[in-house]
């Protein structure tokens, strides 16, 4: 247990950090990494296999990221 918090605390400094150095429309895409490496560790440690819907809503969640940023990108392309 105190792995793990002081794993989930440094991991909540660390991206209050990088909300502060960027657009938050970039750093927000590194927030969705922990999705895959949920995963990853439930199914390495425990077993635990997500299932379809688990895998879908993973999926949209990180392609509503990439979206994000992709129309960040042009939104910023066009004002140039």
């Amino acid at each position: 247990m105190v792995v793990i918090a002081f794993g989930a605390s440094a991991a909540l400094s660390l991206m209050t950090r990088a909300y502060q150095l960027t657009k938050t429309s970039y750093a927000a895409i590194y927030e969705y990494a922990y999705l895959i490496s949920v995963g990853l560790f439930g199914w390495l440690l425990w077993g635990i296999v997500p299932g379809v819907l688990s895998v879908i809503g993973i999926s949209l969640i990180i392609f509503a990221g990439v979206l994000i940023v992709v129309a960040q990108h042009k939104n910023e392309v066009e004002q140039n």
